[in-house]
């Protein structure tokens, strides 16, 4: 079997035999938000009194984008459970292991007056402390709520390893082509030249 009629039936196999792996990249990349379970608690859920408030705090780290963490917190007035409007609230972050602080104003959610709502952006992985700040007509208070673990950004060898593949598959093929193309050039020029 000449290598002309070999070519094609090295493409199926090297096709047949890369798309498991093509597969897995796919379902990696669909898969790049989920956390790691060893990687500790991830999420708080939890109510805090503090001063005249009453705070229902939810906070999680995000599974769309890696580094970034949704927090909610819900005001209430601690002796009449009513929202309690026009309040500031201020989400604190600190990093356990750098010391890294960062912080973001929660702004209310339109269809829920008790709700106050925050995207913040954690750069590094880890886990974070967590206090929330509330400016309102009932004082002004600051309180610890909880941690929230960033997980590290998960390494995708497999991709490299299939774009080695393809990219070693391609250069063969167009090394195939030349030496083709010069062996034919070199038939018509004995073909010309007798």
């Amino acid at each position: 079997m000449t290598l002309r009629k070999l070519l094609p039936c090295l493409s199926i196999v090297a096709t047949i035999l890369l798309s498991p792996l093509l597969g897995a990249t796919t379902v990696f990349a669909q898969d790049a938000g989920q956390l790691d379970n060893n990687a500790g608690p991830v999420w708080i859920d939890r109510s805090v009194v503090a001063g005249g408030y009453e705070l229902y705090v939810e906070a999680e780290a995000s599974k769309l984008s890696l580094g970034s963490a949704l927090v909610s917190v819900a005001v209430l007035n601690a002796v009449t459970g009513e929202p309690v409007p026009g309040a500031r609230v201020i989400i604190h972050t600190l990093h356990e292991g750098y010391g890294e602080t960062g912080w973001a104003t929660a702004l209310p959610v339109p269809e829920r007056p008790e709700i106050y709502r925050a995207r913040m952006k954690l750069e590094l992985d880890g886990p974070w402390e967590v206090s929330v700040e509330v400016i309102g007509p009932l004082g002004r208070v600051q309180t610890h709520v909880g941690t929230v673990t960033i997980p590290p950004p998960r390494q995708y060898w497999v991709g490299s390893v299939v774009f080695a593949g393809m990219s070693v598959f391609l250069l063969a093929g167009l090394a195939y082509v030349g030496w083709t193309i010069r062996r034919a050039q070199k038939q018509r020029q004995a073909a010309n030249a007798s």
